[in-house]
């Protein structure tokens, strides 16, 4: 015999069921969020209108050898703009007055304010689809966005057509694939060794190696969590006495020197990866999110209105407005594997 699942009305369910499963399906706090995406995306700026814009002055030129009689060479300041779009999001949950009344397991006002934290997780969800090339779902973002170069979080050239960040290949590595550790191990060093080389716009280095910690903070698939564990926390092991001889138990992996924080996220596919560099100033974050409005709830009732009288329910309506945009791209960088 087929099992029925009980239709989702309270009316339906039966006097004297049981509640050890009421919280089964509440959603899960994501109050972490904001410490996961450190370094990748930055909340520091409040959106106050619909649409905001951004901007930073360029590099400043390089210095340049002034010959004795001859004039001294002028230099000049550009400055980049851009702009984002603060977005809405929106859901209403209605339930009759009297499935209220009925219900046995005290659990559906609970349930419908437990919306809230579905808000949670929108900018987790927003930065993993940015990573993914941003059109994983059309419930989040519209489309791709652009950084203040004119192209993509990750890209081989800028909107100018030249080698982005001074670099052939941009922020994107070509990697040697994840089956191994070894090949882990080689292309977190391509990795730093591609920072290294980032120029600025006056084409100096970005990133001085002595200014700036070349730790990376990385992104990955849950479904590589294994081979990711083993090459970069796996711990160190001590001198073994084998047989009367004393030997090495394994190979030293890398260090939390070189890996700072591994976050694994299932919304990520594949076998590219992405690594931030952890040492980065804020001002350097790769995404931006703005709130103009965090997450609000508020329920209309048949006595305060009429669509909800005609029908004797409840709405409970909630609603956020964010604004989400790309920065600098220069301290971020995707492994590409596929």
């Amino acid at each position: 015999m087929a099992f029925l699942p009980v239709e989702a009305r309270v009316n339906q369910i039966l006097p004297g069921v049981q509640k050890v499963f009421t919280d089964a399906y509440l959603v899960q706090g994501m109050d972490k969020v904001q410490s996961y995406l450190s370094g990748l995306m930055d909340f520091g700026l409040k959106a106050t209108a619909r649409k905001e814009k951004l901007a930073y002055p360029e590099a400043p030129p390089a210095v340049k050898r002034w010959d004795y009689g001859t004039t001294v060479q002028h230099g000049a300041f550009n400055y980049r703009q851009w702009e984002f779009d603060v977005l809405r999001w929106g859901l209403a949950i209605d339930w009759n007055v009297d499935d209220d009344a009925d219900d046995q397991l005290g659990a559906l006002e609970k349930q419908a304010m437990n919306i809230a934290e579905r808000y949670k997780y929108i900018p987790w969800q927003i930065a993993m689809q940015i990573l993914a090339g941003g059109t994983a779902s059309a419930n989040l973002l519209p489309g791709p966005l652009l950084a203040p170069d004119g192209v993509g979080l990750f890209a081989t050239t800028n909107g100018e057509g030249g080698p982005r960040f001074g670099r052939v290949g941009g922020n994107i590595v070509t990697g040697h694939g994840v089956a191994s550790e070894a090949a882990l191990e080689q292309d977190v060093f391509a990795v730093q060794n591609a920072f290294s080389v980032f120029l600025d716009q006056a084409g100096q280095f970005r990133w001085r190696s002595w200014q700036t910690s070349t730790s990376l903070h990385l992104f990955v698939p849950f479904a590589l969590r294994e081979v990711f564990l083993k090459a970069f926390k796996r711990k160190g092991l001590s001198l073994a006495n084998v047989n009367g001889v004393t030997t090495a138990a394994a190979v030293a992996q890398i260090t939390d020197e070189y890996v700072s924080q591994i976050v694994f996220a299932q919304e990520l596919t594949g076998s590219d990866w992405f690594a931030v560099l952890s040492g980065a100033p804020t001002v350097a974050t790769p995404m931006l999110c703005a709130p103009r409005d965090d997450a609000t709830l508020y329920p209309v009732y048949p006595q305060t209105s009429g669509p909800q009288a005609e029908t004797d329910s409840v709405t409970l309506f909630s609603k956020a407005r964010w604004g989400f945009a790309l920065g600098p791209c220069d301290a971020v960088i995707r492994v590409n594997n596929s």
